[in-house]
């Protein structure tokens, strides 16, 4: 599992939508990995890595709608 790649710089829309199904896609592989783990810390860990995930996509999608709403006014 890697770490979005993400530089600091400016985003667009197109970044932001690539960033979303990035964390996604990161949040399912915790998923999978959780239901492999024989070990339930380990679980535990995946699962929560995968709740961040989604977390973090929802931060993303509440920001670009923001950032529309702020440039339609």
């Amino acid at each position: 599992m890697h770490p979005p790649s993400f530089s600091g710089r400016t985003t667009t829309l197109h970044d932001s939508t690539d960033r979303i199904a990035e964390c996604r896609q990161l949040a399912d592989e915790a998923d999978r990995l959780a239901a492999t783990s024989g070990v339930e810390r380990t679980r535990k860990d995946y699962e929560l890595l995968a709740r961040s995930w989604r977390q973090l996509a929802l931060s993303y999608e509440f920001s670009m709608h923001l950032e529309r709403f702020i440039k339609a006014r």
